[in-house]
Protein backbone atom coordinates (compact mmCIF):
# COMPACT_ATOMS: atom_id res chain seq x y z
CA UNK A 1 0.00 0.00 0.00
CA UNK A 2 1.34 3.43 -0.92
CA UNK A 3 1.75 6.05 1.79
CA UNK A 4 0.93 9.76 1.57
CA UNK A 5 2.97 12.26 3.54
CA UNK A 6 2.40 16.00 3.88
CA UNK A 7 -1.14 15.38 2.65
CA UNK A 8 -4.26 17.48 2.48
CA UNK A 9 -7.74 17.22 1.02
CA UNK A 10 -8.53 19.06 -2.18
CA UNK A 11 -11.30 18.97 -4.75
CA UNK A 12 -11.48 18.51 -8.51
CA UNK A 13 -10.47 21.69 -10.26
CA UNK A 14 -12.71 21.49 -13.32
CA UNK A 15 -14.50 24.86 -13.63
CA UNK A 16 -17.32 23.19 -15.58
CA UNK A 17 -18.34 20.95 -12.68
CA UNK A 18 -20.86 22.43 -10.27
CA UNK A 19 -19.38 22.88 -6.77
CA UNK A 20 -21.77 20.38 -5.21
CA UNK A 21 -20.65 17.74 -7.74
CA UNK A 22 -16.91 18.13 -7.27
CA UNK A 23 -15.07 15.15 -5.82
CA UNK A 24 -12.81 15.03 -2.76
CA UNK A 25 -9.21 14.10 -3.56
CA UNK A 26 -5.99 13.87 -1.59
CA UNK A 27 -2.79 15.67 -2.51
CA UNK A 28 0.60 14.91 -1.03
CA UNK A 29 3.96 13.22 -1.39
CA UNK A 30 3.67 9.52 -2.19
CA UNK A 31 5.96 6.71 -1.03
CA UNK A 32 5.87 3.08 -2.12
CA UNK A 33 3.72 3.70 -5.20
CA UNK A 34 4.38 1.39 -8.14
CA UNK A 35 4.19 4.22 -10.72
CA UNK A 36 5.90 7.13 -8.92
CA UNK A 37 9.25 7.63 -7.25
CA UNK A 38 9.27 8.25 -3.50
CA UNK A 39 8.47 11.85 -2.61
CA UNK A 40 6.68 12.55 -5.90
CA UNK A 41 3.78 15.00 -5.49
CA UNK A 42 0.49 13.42 -6.50
CA UNK A 43 -3.23 14.01 -6.45
CA UNK A 44 -5.26 10.86 -5.89
CA UNK A 45 -8.39 9.65 -7.56
CA UNK A 46 -11.66 10.39 -5.76
CA UNK A 47 -11.77 9.50 -2.07
CA UNK A 48 -14.84 7.48 -1.16
CA UNK A 49 -14.00 6.57 2.46
CA UNK A 50 -11.40 7.12 5.18
CA UNK A 51 -10.79 4.82 8.14
CA UNK A 52 -9.46 7.35 10.63
CA UNK A 53 -8.52 4.73 13.22
CA UNK A 54 -6.37 2.79 10.74
CA UNK A 55 -5.37 6.00 8.88
CA UNK A 56 -6.25 4.53 5.50
CA UNK A 57 -7.89 6.47 2.67
CA UNK A 58 -9.90 4.46 0.16
CA UNK A 59 -9.77 6.02 -3.27
CA UNK A 60 -11.25 4.87 -6.56
CA UNK A 61 -7.95 3.52 -7.88
CA UNK A 62 -6.13 2.40 -4.69
CA UNK A 63 -5.73 2.69 -0.91
CA UNK A 64 -3.29 5.03 0.81
CA UNK A 65 -1.85 4.95 4.28
CA UNK A 66 -2.03 8.47 5.68
CA UNK A 67 1.19 9.74 7.19
CA UNK A 68 1.77 13.28 8.45
CA UNK A 69 -0.74 15.94 7.52
CA UNK A 70 0.29 19.11 5.71
CA UNK A 71 0.68 21.75 8.48
CA UNK A 72 -0.98 24.44 6.33
CA UNK A 73 -4.00 22.18 5.92
CA UNK A 74 -4.19 21.71 9.70
CA UNK A 75 -4.21 25.50 10.15
CA UNK A 76 -7.01 25.81 7.60
CA UNK A 77 -9.02 23.12 9.39
CA UNK A 78 -8.57 24.90 12.74
CA UNK A 79 -10.26 27.98 11.28
CA UNK A 80 -12.82 26.52 8.89
CA UNK A 81 -13.65 22.99 10.10
CA UNK A 82 -12.44 22.61 13.72
CA UNK A 83 -14.72 19.59 14.27
CA UNK A 84 -12.37 17.64 11.96
CA UNK A 85 -9.23 18.26 14.04
CA UNK A 86 -9.50 14.99 16.01
CA UNK A 87 -9.24 13.09 12.72
CA UNK A 88 -5.99 14.78 11.79
CA UNK A 89 -3.98 14.12 14.92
Amino acid sequence: MAKLENWSFTITSDPYIAPECQQKLLAGEVYGHPKFSDGHKVTTSAVFDVDWEKRIAYCVSRQYELGKVNPQFVEWVKIHRPELLPCLT
